[in-house]
């Protein structure tokens, strides 16, 4: 039979360190249960939705509630439970989307040298859009083109959404105004 000292020697630990495991029975048993508390409590909200998530989602879900845990201790629980966030694929339809796109983004040839340009060569155009009614319930899109050089506002339309003819209208309005001012060459830019 061996001895204790044999035993610690044959598994590389001192002799204190095992005396000290032994006697930490009741405190390592308390932070299992601690850790298992906080890991329901992260497991919860990773399976909140059914969307997966990781640590860093969780870290923000729980970052302004009274569980507040830093983003050490649920990687480490993560880990220790082996919970694991699964990479997202690629959705499909966005890909073949993609594939049979007849139109693409053109050359940016501004460069943003704006003061390159003489009044009516380079127009801005952009969408925004306000708030407005009882409590500010209702929205409402802006659709303008700006001169880049002389920074007047060319065309503008309101619109309460956002399809395609209410652009075409900006540009139609501007056309209708201003055509006849503007240079052969026109560039109109966005972001």
């Amino acid at each position: 039979m061996l001895t204790i000292q044999e035993l610690c020697s044959i598994a590389a630990i001192s002799r204190s360190g095992y005396y000290y495991w032994l006697n930490s029975k009741e405190k390592r048993d308390e932070r299992e249960i601690k850790d298992r508390k906080a890991f329901n409590i992260i497991l919860n909200i990773y399976k909140h939705r059914r969307f997966k998530k990781g640590s860093r989602q969780i870290y923000m879900c729980l970052r302004n509630t009274p569980n507040k845990m830093s983003l050490e201790k649920i990687r480490r629980l993560m880990r220790k439970y082996r919970l694991f966030c699964p990479i997202r694929k690629a959705n499909p339809y966005r890909k073949m989307l993609k594939a049979t796109q007849s139109s693409t983004y053109a050359k940016n040839r501004v460069q943003r040298k704006w003061w390159d340009y003489q009044p009516g060569e380079l127009l801005t155009t952009d969408i925004t859009y306000m708030y407005y009614g009882v409590n500010r319930s209702k929205k409402a899109y802006l659709s303008v083109i700006r001169d880049a050089c002389t920074k007047k506002v060319l065309a503008f339309v309101l619109s309460d959404n956002l399809k395609e003819e209410f652009v075409l209208g900006t540009v139609d309005q501007l056309i209708n105004k201003q055509g006849s001012q503007l240079s052969k060459h026109v560039i109109i830019t966005s972001d």
